[in-house]
């Protein structure tokens, strides 16, 4: 539910026409008719559509007060996103207040992971909206610092000139995609597009499954299966992480279970949830919960059965090599693996994106001299990796220098 915040108490008039402010949210379904209508005016993800900020804040505790930052133009709302006052730490140890763009600081809550995210913007005047908005949540309203959470590249340096504020923590992260169009235009298939080994990897298991009966292909097509499907997912997600002695971020806890609902039953109907399963004959390989939004398919979850076949097992490369073919005969341009540069995603995929962590401050001495400590940080901890991969070739090196040598 969205809890009651306090009544609206800052506004601002640019000299260039905008009007700013931190509000209330309005009654559920006002907001919803708001962030929708702007929806079809915007370059929106599905993370900052409706379908998941609105499942979102279904699903806030009744102590989290949210605030609804809204941009005008002449009466006419060309900004909003959803703010959450915290807290963060300048030089590790001053208490600094802060925003969250679209994130309620609870950790629990969080593991969802929003990613792409970004104020949603009318198209039309994007940098600009962005841009004063930044400027007056930074400026104007009492706390000196957003954190945007993963936003796209672009969207993080936005700021990157102005002299008013800096960026006090930019942290890369590799968004691995598959580009269907590559995949359509294939001389042959898939597979032909990426590495011999990986193209042997997943055509040896696929003829291990195929032992086992027909490989096949099921998306649900309703929500009662879409619900079984991701019922059935958890169950081997959760064995597979717990047969690895692992913690993993997919638990479904009462909060995220409830979120997940919230979100099956605004998005299903939409078109915006895809789950597949796969299944050698009647005998279930794995399962995909995957997001469809506009030109992609972006991957979120997924659970494999481990044990089928005695060597060449490699149910993640085939689900997902299979899931990209399914949506090549669509009309998706993307098949999106998210953040994170595990081997599997940069294996399987075509092209590599970029998202960022991103967080941003108002320019004075504390926050100009915490960045420059925190780019001090992470120049070490560059040179530490390096370090540590010089260190594990180092053998091989000197076997190298060695033959070298003698020949």
């Amino acid at each position: 539910m969205i809890a009651s915040s306090p009544a609206a108490s800052l506004t601002k008039r640019t000299p260039d026409g905008l009007v700013l402010s931190l509000e209330a949210p309005p009654d559920f379904h006002t907001l919803a008719s708001w962030w929708r209508e702007l929806e079809l005016r915007s370059q929106t993800t599905l993370f900052t559509s409706w379908s998941w900020i609105g499942s979102w804040l279904k699903t806030l505790p009744g102590n989290c007060q949210p605030q609804l930052l809204v941009v005008r133009a002449a009466d006419r709302i060309v900004g909003l996103g959803v703010v959450v006052p915290s807290q963060n730490r300048l030089l590790k140890w001053i208490p600094s207040k802060c925003w969250l763009l679209n994130r309620s600081g609870i950790r629990e809550l969080d593991t969802i992971t929003i990613e792409h995210n970004g104020i949603l913007a009318d198209r039309s005047m994007a940098p600009q909206v962005r841009e004063q908005a930044i400027a007056f949540l930074l400026a104007d309203s009492g706390r000196p610092c957003i954190d945007f959470g993963l936003v796209d590249a672009e969207h993080a340096t936005l700021a990157a000139g102005d002299p008013a504020w800096v960026i006090s923590s930019l942290v890369a992260k590799k968004s691995f995609v598959v580009d269907l169009e590559k995949v359509r235009r294939a001389p042959a298939d898939y597979l032909s597009l990426l590495s011999p080994n990986t193209r042997s990897q997943v055509r040896r298991s696929l003829k291990a499954y195929a032992a086992l009966g027909t490989v096949s292909v099921t998306e649900a097509a309703d929500l009662e299966t879409a619900t079984q499907f991701l019922d059935e997912l958890h169950v081997l997600h959760t064995r597979d992480w717990e047969r690895r002695a692992s913690r993993s971020n997919f638990r479904l806890t009462s909060l995220i279970l409830d979120f997940h609902t919230h979100l099956l039953a605004s998005a299903f109907d939409r078109g915006e949830i895809q789950l597949l399963r796969f299944a050698a004959g009647s005998i279930v390989i794995g399962y995909l919960y995957n997001f469809k939004f506009r030109d992609r398919v972006l991957y979120y979850q997924a659970g494999f059965r481990h044990g089928l076949i005695e060597k060449n097992e490699r149910p993640g490369l085939v689900c997902h090599a299979l899931a990209v073919e399914h949506n090549a005969r669509q009309e998706f341009r993307y098949y999106d693996f998210l953040a994170g540069d595990q081997r599997y995603k940069e294996s399987l995929a075509t092209d590599c994106h970029s998202q960022a962590w991103c967080v941003l401050r108002q320019r004075h001495t504390m926050s100009r001299l915490d960045r420059w400590l925190r780019a001090q940080k992470e120049r070490r901890m560059s040179a530490r990796s390096r370090a540590l991969a010089l260190a594990a070739i180092a053998p091989s090196l000197a076997v190298l220098s060695e033959l070298c040598f003698e020949s």
